[in-house]
């Protein structure tokens, strides 16, 4: 079984309040406002960000729904799934604003695009 250093922590809670920060900031949130959408104390999310505190799975979770961000954004330092991530969290956001009705059509789209041959399509 392998353990986590009291170091590899303290360089995990730093990376992973850094890229909370970058990606509020690219929303243009202040700290509290984010902390009010995700209901923690304003100086505990301080905490986070500047790397004194963990977060739990939960909250980070939570973060990156408001954000736009998927977990492996907070963890991974990879710019091509980061923005993957991007996208599939705003088709999510998207989806979850839809009817039962639309969803249906939204999920017949796809179908039918997925039928035609990758190379036929020009992105």
């Amino acid at each position: 079984m392998q353990t986590v250093s009291v170091e590899d922590n303290q360089r995990t809670n730093t990376a992973v309040g850094r890229r909370i920060r970058e990606a509020r900031l690219e929303k243009e949130y202040k700290q509290k406002e984010l902390a009010e959408m995700v209901k923690v104390d304003p100086k505990y999310l301080s905490r986070i960000e500047n790397g004194h505190s963990g977060i739990s799975r939960e909250l980070l979770m939570r973060i990156g729904k408001i954000l736009g961000k998927g977990l492996d954004y907070f963890y991974l330092d990879n710019p091509e799934l980061e923005e993957a991530h991007a996208l599939d969290a705003e088709i999510a956001l998207k989806l979850g604003k839809c009817s039962k009705g639309q969803k249906l059509i939204i999920s017949k789209l796809i179908d039918a695009i997925l039928d035609i041959p990758r190379e036929d399509l020009s992105l």
